[in-house]
């Protein structure tokens, strides 16, 4: 199973040049990196990332990320995939530039 980190140009290219990333500032904010399963991605785009031009999406294997990850209910009383750690560049899978 796969899931799904979307960063913004700026967050993005921080990612490529560190290595890792720590999230978002809202993910600094509430202390885990906020991640989506399949299904929950278009939802999390519309909700939070409507108002750019281009966003990327990056995939990780869940095996890769399990002794940090939580799933904790969140919008809709679904289930989301928290992280709490850095997401590390060499443990993505694939990932996609979106033009909105």
């Amino acid at each position: 199973m796969f899931i799904y980190k979307i960063l913004t140009e700026e967050e993005n290219n921080l990612f490529i040049s560190t290595g890792y990333t720590s999230g978002s500032q809202a993910d600094n904010n509430d202390g885990y990196i906020h991640l989506s399963a399949r299904h929950q991605l278009l939802d999390t785009i519309n909700k939070h990332f409507h108002h750019l031009k281009t966003i990327y999406i990056y995939s990780f294997y869940i095996n890769s990320l399990d002794k940090n990850l939580k799933w904790e209910k969140s919008r809709n009383e679904d289930y989301f995939p928290h992280y709490y750690s850095h997401l590390l560049l060499g443990d993505y899978i694939y990932s996609l530039k979106i033009k909105i």
